[in-house]
C-alpha cells in the first residue's frame, strides 16, 4: 500500500478498536464479534474512482475488519436513503406509497463534485487568522478545535453573533482585536473562509436541480439534504423560488450520512434500500487498433443508467494459437478497459482517455473449436473469435464489469490493474510448481522488437491481450 492507504489503514484501525470495545462494552458480550452476523459500511464520494474505492477496501482489510464483512456505499446514496427515512414518518404520503414496500432509489443526474469539502473552509479560515496576525502566528497554538467546535458548527450567516478563539500567549492587540487570551473574529473573516466553499457548493446543488429540470423530473422534486448552512439555501424550510421542495437539515449532521448507510443495509427490516440504477459518471470503453491509429469502443457512455446484470453491446474474445492450447483446458485473456470524462467522447484514443482496469478472463481453450467460435485468422498464426458478454453490476459504491461466455462468468474487473498498458501479458501455469524465475513471464508478441508502452497497441479489431505458460508447463 502506499503512504495515504497506510495512513488511512491506521486511522481505521483505531476507530474499529474503538468501535469493538464500545459494542462488547454495551452488550456485556466480549465474543459478540466473534458470533453476531456482521456487516461493516464504509461510505465514499461519488465520484471515487474504482481503484480509489479499492484502495479503502485494502485499507479497511488492513485495518483488522474482516474483509467478507465489508460494503461500500457513497456518501450521496447514503444521504438520500437518510432523507427518504425522514420524509417517510409515519401517516406522511411518503409513508403510506413505501408500506409494504422496499425503498428503492434511482440515480436521476450524473454526480458532480468538487474540491469544496469542509476541511477547505478550516484552511481558509486558518489564512486569514495568519494574515492579520502576521509574525504572531508562529507563537499561536492549534486553532483548529476551537474553530470547530466554536464557530463552524453553528455558524449561521443568517444569524450573525459575536465569536472568538483563544490565542493562549499573545499580548492585548487592539488592532488585532485580541483581549485577556482571546480574539475577537470578524464577520467578514468568516463570511470569506464559508463563502469560499459554500459558492461551489451551492453551484452543484443549483446544477443538479437544473438537470432534473431538464429531464423533466423538477415537478418530483421533493428535497434538498444540507448538511452546512448554504446561500440562499441557508434556512430550513423551502428552496428559494420553489415551495414545495424542503430543505432538510438533521439534527445531528455529522451522523445523518452513517445512519442511512447502515439503514441501507440493515437486513430483515422490511424497508431495506436498494440503489436499483445509477447514472455512469464516465465513459467506459476497450481500445483496439486500426491502421489509422489506436480507437475506443465505447460500452458504456457517461450518463447512461446503468444496472445490476445490464449487458452492454456484442462483445468478443480473440485467442491466438499457441502449441501448448491442446495440452491446457484454459488460458488466460486480459480486456483492458479504458475509461474518459468526457460528455461527448470521440472514439479516437485521445489524451483524456485513461487506463481504468482489466478483466481478467479465464476461458476453456476447448471453446475455440465449438460452432460458436469464428477463424478470423490463418496466418502467421491461428486466431479465432470467442462470442462473450460484457455485464454490468453495481457492486456497493462501484461499477464493476462481467465477462460471461455461455452464461459462465470467467472474469471480473480488476482495480489493481493500471500497468497493462506497460507490461508483456503472460499466462502462468496452472500446475502448483513454481516456475522458474527466467521462465516466469514471456512476451505475448513473436516480434523481437523492443516493447514500448507508448506505441504499443493491442491486436487488430479485438482488444484481448494472450499470456503464455511457463515453460516448464509446457513440457
Amino acid at each position: 500500500m502506499n503512504k495515504a492507504s497506510v495512513a488511512v489503514a491506521d486511522c481505521l484501525r483505531w476507530l474499529w478498536q474503538l468501535i469493538k470495545a464500545k459494542v462488547e462494552r454495551d452488550e456485556d458480550d466480549p465474543e459478540i464479534f466473534d458470533t453476531a452476523l456482521l456487516t461493516v459500511v464504509l461510505t465514499v464520494p461519488a465520484t471515487w474512482s474504482e481503484r480509489a474505492r479499492y484502495c479503502m477496501q485494502r485499507a479497511a482489510k488492513a485495518a483488522g475488519i474482516p474483509e467478507q464483512t465489508i460494503k461500500l456505499i457513497s456518501e450521496p446514496e447514503a444521504a438520500a436513503i437518510f432523507s427518504m427515512k425522514k420524509e417517510a414518518k409515519e401517516g406522511t404520503d411518503t409513508e403510506r406509497r413505501l408500506r409494504g414496500h422496499p425503498l428503492s432509489l434511482d440515480q436521476v443526474t450524473v454526480s458532480n463534485g468538487g474540491f469544496c469539502g469542509s476541511a477547505f473552509i478550516d484552511t481558509e479560515f486558518q489564512n486569514q487568522v495568519k494574515q492579520i496576525l502576521g509574525a504572531d502566528w508562529d507563537r499561536l497554538a492549534r486553532i483548529e478545535d476551537d474553530f470547530e467546535y466554536k464557530i463552524k458548527r453553528t455558524y449561521n450567516p443568517t444569524l450573525p453573533k459575536k465569536y472568538s478563539i483563544s490565542v493562549t500567549g499573545l499580548e492585548d492587540d487592539e488592532d488585532c482585536d485580541i483581549s485577556n487570551g482571546n480574539m475577537a473574529i470578524d464577520e467578514a473573516v468568516l463570511s470569506q473562509a464559508f463563502e469560499s466553499v459554500m459558492t461551489p457548493i451551492g453551484t452543484l446543488i443549483d446544477g443538479q436541480i437544473a438537470a432534473s429540470k431538464e429531464k423533466g423530473l423538477e415537478e418530483t422534486l421533493k428535497g434538498i439534504l444540507l448538511w452546512l448552512r448554504i446561500p440562499p439555501y441557508s434556512n430550513e424550510g423551502r428552496v428559494p423560488g420553489k415551495n414545495d421542495v424542503k430543505i432538510w437539515r438533521p439534527d445531528k449532521t455529522w451522523t445523518s450520512v452513517v445512519q442511512g448507510a447502515v439503514a441501507c443495509e440493515a437486513s430483515g427490516s422490511g424497508s431495506v434500500a436498494v440503489v436499483h440504477s445509477r447514472l455512469s459518471g464516465y465513459n467506459y470503453g476497450v481500445p483496439y487498433a486500426t491502421q489509422s491509429g489506436k480507437k475506443v469502443k465505447w460500452l458504456v457512455r457517461k450518463g447512461q443508467p446503468v444496472q445490476t446484470n445490464m449487458a452492454t453491446e456484442p462483445y468478443g474474445l480473440r485467442i491466438d494459437d499457441q502449441d501448448w492450447l491442446d495440452e491446457d483446458t484454459h488460458c488466460h485473456l486480459l480486456v483492458p478497459m479504458v475509461r474518459s470524462e468526457e460528455d461527448d467522447a470521440l472514439d479516437d484514443y485521445g489524451p483524456l482517455v485513461t487506463p481504468h482496469a482489466e478483466i481478467d478472463c479465464r476461458v476453456p481453450t476447448h471453446l475455440r473449436h465449438s460452432k460458436e467460435a469464428t477463424l478470423i485468422q490463418e496466418r502467421p498464426r491461428k486466431a479465432w473469435h470467442i462470442p462473450a458478454t460484457l455485464v454490468l453490476f453495481l457492486d456497493g459504491a462501484a461499477i464493476s464489469f462481467k465477462c460471461m461466455i455461455q452464461g459462465e462468468e470467467v472474469g471480473v474487473t480488476n482495480p489493481r490493474a493500471g500497468t497493462w498498458l506497460g507490461v508483456p501479458t503472460t499466462i502462468q501455469t496452472k500446475r502448483g510448481k513454481k516456475p522458474k524465475e527466467k521462465d516466469k513471464f514471456k512476451k505475448a508478441s513473436t516480434s523481437n522488437a523492443k516493447f514500448d508502452k507508448e506505441t504499443f497497441v493491442p491486436p487488430e479489431g479485438l482488444p484481448t491481450y494472450e499470456r503464455k505458460p511457463s515453460q516448464d508447463k509446457r513440457k
